[in-house]
């Protein structure tokens, strides 16, 4: 029984494979947007507590989008999902070169 549901769940993971690119870039994207946080606060109310704070929000941010992209995924054919993933992806890019 265990053997027949790792297999099948096994055969997914070939038609996901077009995902780990958008992972990779959004795993790229959040590493510069966590090094660049604290400057989103002005400088007297930088401290550790609040930049901690900030990191906590982006992490509940980030298991909310897994949550979101799965759906759209089961939802969704996979490849749409991925341009608009990139497309939002490219906009945070600019957003956070301009500011």
């Amino acid at each position: 029984m265990v053997k027949k549901t790792f297999i099948k769940t096994m055969s997914y993971y070939p038609k996901m494979y077009y995902l780990l690119l958008i992972v990779a870039i959004d795993n790229i994207m959040l590493g510069f947007t966590a090094i660049y946080l604290n400057k989103l606060l002005p400088e007297e109310q930088r401290t550790e507590l609040n930049v901690g704070y900030l990191l906590m929000v982006q992490g509940v941010g980030c298991i909310f989008g897994a949550f979101t992209s799965a759906f759209a995924c089961d939802r969704f054919q996979v490849i749409s999902v991925i341009i608009l993933g990139v497309i939002v992806i490219g906009l945070t890019c600019l957003a956070t070169f301009i500011t």
